[in-house]
C-alpha cells in the first residue's frame, strides 16, 4: 500500500476504519454532527473539552483539572478515603 502525508485545516475520511497506525497527531477531535463539541489540544500538556462553544473542562500537565459548570458524583470508589473540594472563585 502506498502511504500519502496529507497535511491541511480539514480532511473528511468519512466513515472508514482506522487501524494499526501508530501515532495520529492533531489539534482536535470534533464530530462531524456537532461542530462546537471538541477535544483540543490547546497548549503544552493541555487538554480542553468544549461542549456548546465553551470550554467546559481543562486538564493540565499538574494534574489540575477545571470544571467550567457543576460537578456531579453519584458515587465515588477507589482505595483513598480523601475526596477534597477547592473553590477558587466565589459565586
Amino acid at each position: 500500500m502506498a502511504l500519502t502525508k496529507v497535511t491541511g485545516e480539514f480532511i473528511d475520511i468519512g466513515d472508514i476504519d482506522i487501524s494499526d497506525v501508530g501515532t495520529i497527531s492533531l489539534d482536535a477531535i470534533q464530530g462531524d454532527a456537532d461542530a462546537n463539541t471538541s477535544i483540543t489540544f490547546s497548549g503544552s500538556d493541555v487538554i480542553t473539552i468544549a461542549t456548546g462553544g465553551s470550554t467546559a473542562a481543562t486538564f493540565n500537565a499538574d494534574q489540575t483539572t477545571t470544571f467550567s459548570g457543576a460537578v456531579t458524583a453519584n458515587a465515588l470508589k477507589g482505595g483513598s478515603t480523601n475526596f477534597d473540594i477547592y473553590q477558587t472563585t466565589s459565586d
